[in-house]
């Protein structure tokens, strides 16, 4: 509502209906469901707008202010919300909402299509099955046949709404053989009272990786820790593990690079080179294990496909 001086509402023009241009995923260091909307200039001019992203099965949403959001040439203002692998069946509504909340009505672009009432619906894997099926070229395409691959085998793995989900075909070209080369290199002597206890990848909305440390009768924050050539700090999980990790996720076609861990107490050092393949392979050569085992062989396929498509270049 406008109020004048004297503190009377104003009749104000309703504005334009917003445009959904289209809706897209990206799989860059997260894997995200962008919203394409066109806004009206008075809405834009007013301030204050603001889009709400809700994943309907989890609840979890994100409200993102228009005067941040990014401009597209062509799509409009992009709206975005991380997803994890496993929730690519979730249904996601994006809404718009003026600076007072009142929400703003959604059309399509033909203006035949009214989205105001459920907002705009949409999951990443109704995209993948269009990147798959309609991508403008072969390596777009693999791409979109390869993620779709690899959320299934996060759903199925976890255990997420996977009733009659399967992977495709395609994991069975992928043995430890063709993981062979993504083994780890191990060099060095662990400091006293330090031990391995693994290498694990994050399957969140970012990949990451993740070296897990165990400590007998010594202070873990007594050694040095390295990712690479940069000091870096322990970390530790709420149920205690002790553990190093990147930063930052990795992007879809960087999967293969690899990086050094490292633990040294001044006079031992003992280090780990390791990238998420590394656990993509751990997960193949778990051939008792059907779930885990798919769930490495689409992570190498879908970080193959990324490479083919995008190249592997900074």
């Amino acid at each position: 509502m406008v109020l004048n001086d004297d503190g009377e509402a104003l009749l104000t023009e309703k504005p334009a209906p917003c445009v959904i241009n289209g809706v897209s995923g990206t799989f860059n260091d997260k894997i995200k469901l962008n919203y394409y909307f066109d806004i009206p200039e008075s809405v834009v001019d007013e301030g204050g707008a603001y889009v709400t992203i809700t994943n309907d099965a989890t609840a979890e949403a994100v409200t993102l202010p228009v005067e941040e959001a990014d401009f597209v040439e062509g799509k409009g203002f992009r709206f975005s919300i991380p997803l994890a692998a496993k929730e690519a069946s979730d249904t996601i509504t994006a809404r718009l909402f003026d600076q007072w909340g009142n929400e703003l009505s959604i059309q399509n672009n033909g203006g035949d299509t009214d989205y105001t009432k459920n907002g705009v619906q949409y999951s990443l894997a109704e995209y993948l099955t269009w990147l798959e099926n309609h991508a403008e070229n072969g390596q777009e395409r693999a791409v979109g046949a390869a993620a779709k691959d690899y959320c299934t085998a996060a759903q199925i793995y976890f255990d997420y709404n996977a009733d009659g989900l399967s992977v495709s075909s395609a994991v069975n070209t992928v043995t430890a053989e063709t993981m062979s080369e993504y083994a780890s290199t191990r060099k060095g002597d662990l400091p006293e009272g330090v031990s391995i206890r693994g290498i694990s990848a994050m399957l969140e909305s970012n990949n990451t990786l993740r070296l897990y440390l165990g400590f007998n009768d010594v202070d873990p924050y007594a050694f040095t820790y390295h990712i690479d050539d940069e000091e870096v700090e322990l970390k530790k999980r709420k149920d205690g593990a002790y553990y190093l990790a990147l930063e930052s996720g990795v992007y879809s076609n960087h999967l293969q690079d690899k990086h050094t861990y490292s633990v040294s107490d001044g006079t031992n050092t003992y280090s780990i080179k390791a990238s998420v393949l590394t656990y993509a392979r751990s997960c193949v050569i778990t051939e008792n294990n059907k779930k885990i085992s798919n769930l490495g062989k689409t992570l190498y396929l879908y970080n193959k496909a990324a490479v083919d498509a995008f190249g592997d270049e900074e």
